[in-house]
Formats: structure tokens, C-alpha cells, sequence
């Protein structure tokens, strides 16, 4: 595990940062920022009145999505495989090139979706969101997880 401060204690409703997933939040959260040229999309924690802090998941070398607007109670986890190889057909990708992807499943009563990507990070900033937020650390961000395609 990652962390980028020393942090007295984590915040209610945060669980135990693992470095890996699955990671459940009983947050609120939306997408929150896609730039295509990057190939970058973040979802973000959006209920200020909460918290005085914010979870923001990024996902780098997006080849496809499938979102919902909200999702209560976000669990973040790998896809299964039927899931996952449905999207990576759904995003374009050839079968040989299946193991250089990742496919992320977003789960809550309130929606599902999936996005291939080639890594995700998991972050909490303590701090108030900002509306220009890069998604990566700033100080006392904590790093809560992390995926990554194993390129084989």
C-alpha cells in the first residue's frame, strides 16, 4: 500500500486501503470528467455536504465504457469473464489483444457499468473537490487501490 502522507485516521464510511480491488464506498458518486485525447475518465464522490473529503477513481488508456449517471454505494471490482470479454468486443479490441486490457465493473443498486481501460487508481483527497482536479495525489491524498493490465 501507497501512501503519499501520514494521515492520523481515515475517514468514516473509507475502508482499510488494500492497494487492490475490490473496493466498496458508501458514497454517492458520479462521472465526472472524460478527456478523449488522454484517453482519461474520472468519477468522483459528489456529495459535498458529507464529507470534507472525496474519493476519485481514474481510469488512464480508456478503450470503452458503459456508465451509469449515480451510483449509491459504489463497489468497484474486475469484471467477470463473460462481462469482460463482451466489452472488450464491445470496445474494439481483437481477441489477441485482450490481455493488454482491464476491464473494471461498476456495481451499485442504483446501476451498473463496466470500463476498459489499461489502469485505475483509487484516491482519497482530503480536502474539499476541487472542479479542476487532476484525479492523481495532492497533499495528503491516500492511495486505496489500484489496478493495472498484466500486458501478457
Amino acid at each position: 500500500m501507497e501512501t503519499l502522507s501520514k494521515t492520523p485516521s481515515r475517514p468514516e464510511g473509507i475502508p482499510e486501503p488494500t492497494g487492490e480491488l475490490p473496493v466498496t464506498f458508501e458514497r454517492k458518486f458520479r462521472p465526472w470528467r472524460y478527456v478523449v485525447g488522454h484517453s482519461r475518465l474520472s468519477i468522483r464522490s459528489i456529495d459535498p455536504n458529507s464529507a470534507p473529503d472525496h474519493v476519485e477513481i481514474t481510469f488512464f488508456g480508456v478503450l470503452g465504457v458503459r456508465l451509469a449517471s449515480v451510483y449509491q454505494t459504489l463497489t468497484i471490482a474486475l469484471a467477470d469473464k463473460a462481462d469482460a470479454e463482451d466489452m472488450f468486443r464491445f470496445s474494439g479490441l481483437r481477441e489477441s489483444q485482450y490481455s493488454s486490457a482491464l476491464c473494471v465493473a461498476l456495481s451499485s443498486d442504483s446501476g451498473t457499468g463496466h470500463v476498459v481501460c489499461v489502469g485505475c487508481s483509487v484516491w482519497l483527497h482530503t480536502d474539499k473537490p476541487d472542479h479542476i482536479g487532476r484525479g492523481g495525489p495532492r497533499h495528503d491524498s491516500i492511495l486505496l487501490a489500484r489496478g493495472r493490465s498484466t500486458g501478457r
